[in-house]
């Protein structure tokens, strides 16, 4: 016998096998799993997941991703949104927005009810900006992803250089600090109790751009009076437009190069428009429900450590961070996600009051609306100036 012979015997063994055992190849094993029955060829160890399988499988990744990135942006997408609702009443870069009566405050999360409050957003993208914090009025300021800038509570004149940008050869009489993103934040406490001391010093303030250190302009000032604004992160789809500004807008940082890439299967990626199919939008939409959900959770059932009042109460802390020490604290996930109030409780050891111009970036807090609400318009009833009317 010939080697063409005994080649095409051997061929034909090999397909005769293949029919025999094809039955056996064809019949699927079905595996329970929490997203419902997984289906496999063959079964679950030596098999591949069938077309159906394979689609629930991505559809489930990419639901989980989008819930971990809605706690994840839940600082950077709540201070996008104070930002978007002061423009709403026509405040920009280096204007006071000025927040005092009931209704001027409800677009708040959580409002104070004994605060005035004080907030000017300013936007680097152009060069760097100078802020005069007058004598008499403390303030704080944080980036866009709510890190606080260490060193700027205290009265001076400071000079706040963005991404790459370098200091300029003239610093002299300059506290010089750099920020991390494009917009960032400054909130302002007046320490005087006389109102008309209060609003002269209120003009003494400014945040304008270094180009224009030689002419300051005299600030703007900017309040709702009665309109409606939001400053809460928003549900739904416009959530992720939020977020999808701030990040076309803001550099990544290097610790956040993995949540960037679990947002491109979800059709947002830098530089690119956000225009998400009707399965990303779908996932997406749900998500954001989920994630609140989860941030909720998180703020009011807490499962992170050093977060009760002491072992025998039922009491938390609004906030646990080292203000000597803030860094830390925002590379924790879950901790930043939950609810971050800055007028918390202090109990001296260790524990401290944050940068008073810290937002509350956990949409958790949305469930104690109502009764902030409640106790500003109490505290309204009797004036907010520290005069009872």
């Amino acid at each position: 016998m010939n080697t063409q012979m005994k080649l095409k015997r051997r061929l034909s063994y090999v397909l005769i096998s293949s029919f025999a055992v094809s039955p056996l190849l064809a019949k699927n094993q079905t595996v329970d799993s929490h997203i419902d029955k997984l289906e496999f060829t063959h079964d679950f160890a030596n098999g591949y997941p069938t077309k159906e399988t394979v689609e629930k499988l991505y559809d489930e990744r990419d639901f989980q991703r989008a819930c971990q990135l809605y706690l994840w942006s839940l600082p950077a997408v709540s201070f996008a949104e104070w930002q978007h609702g002061q423009e709403s009443i026509g405040a920009k870069s280096g204007d006071v927005g000025q927040f005092l009566s009931y209704e001027d405050r409800l677009g708040i999360l959580t409002p104070n009810a004994t605060t005035p409050y004080y907030i000017v957003f300013g936007d680097l993208s152009s060069g760097p900006l100078i802020i005069d914090m007058p004598p008499k009025v403390r303030g704080g300021l944080i980036d866009a992803w709510q890190h606080a800038l260490p060193d700027t509570s205290n009265s001076a004149k400071y000079l706040v250089l963005g991404p790459g940008q370098e200091a300029p050869a003239d610093t002299a009489g300059f506290e010089v600090r750099r920020c991390t993103t494009f917009n960032m934040l400054v909130g302002i406490r007046i320490t005087v109790t006389d109102p008309k001391e209060g609003a002269a010093l209120l003009t003494q303030f400014r945040l304008y751009p270094y180009t224009q250190r030689a002419d300051s302009p005299a600030p703007r000032i900017v309040a709702p009076n009665g309109k409606p604004w939001s400053g809460v992160p928003p549900r739904g789809m416009d959530y992720w437009q939020r977020l999808d500004q701030v990040i076309q807008r803001e550099p990544i940082d290097e610790r956040d190069r993995f949540f960037h890439a679990m947002l491109q299967p979800l059709g947002m990626e830098k530089g690119k428009p956000f225009t998400p199919n009707a399965r990303q939008t779908k996932i997406l939409t749900d998500a954001v429900l989920v994630g609140e959900a989860m941030a909720k959770a998180n703020t009011f059932e807490r499962r992170f450590a050093g977060m009760m009042y002491r072992p025998d109460a039922r009491w938390h802390y609004a906030l646990a961070l080292d203000a000597d020490n803030p860094d830390a604290f925002w590379y924790l996930l879950d901790e930043r996600a939950a609810q971050q109030r800055p007028d918390c409780l202090s109990d001296g050891g260790g524990r401290s009051r944050y940068a008073e111009a810290q937002l509350l970036s956990s949409a958790a807090c949305r469930l104690q609306r109502k009764s902030c609400r409640a106790h500003v318009g109490k505290a309204e009833a009797h004036g907010h100036d520290g005069q009872r009317k």
